[in-house]
């Protein structure tokens, strides 16, 4: 499981946001993989990883253009869920980080 943790300024300050089960981090390790290619950042289940608001933005990006790519119905649903939230903490200043654990 990892948890995401969304923050503004202090990281000691982030809160919970939700928690990513380990059969969602496989529905969107094609889209973290292409994260690490793309940007050079590895969101690892196992490690913590910081996306600033900045980085965040590249994250939304490549989620729409992974959606804009698949064509299994379920799937693709899912993955619009996540593309609504980091979209939404994007928009609202959020940097977040990954717990993983």
């Amino acid at each position: 499981m990892i948890t995401i943790k969304a923050f503004k300024n202090n990281q000691s300050e982030a809160k919970t946001v939700f928690t990513l089960s380990e059969e969602d981090y496989y529905l969107l390790k094609d889209v973290f993989d292409l994260y690490h290619i793309k940007k050079g950042v590895f969101i690892d289940p196992y490690q913590k990883t910081i996306l600033h608001n900045s980085d965040l933005i590249n994250l939304v990006k490549i989620l729409n253009d992974y959606l804009k790519k698949i064509n299994i119905y379920d799937k693709k649903n899912k993955i619009l869920d996540y593309y609504y939230l980091f979209k939404f903490l994007f928009e609202e200043g959020y940097s977040i980080i990954f717990i993983g654990g």
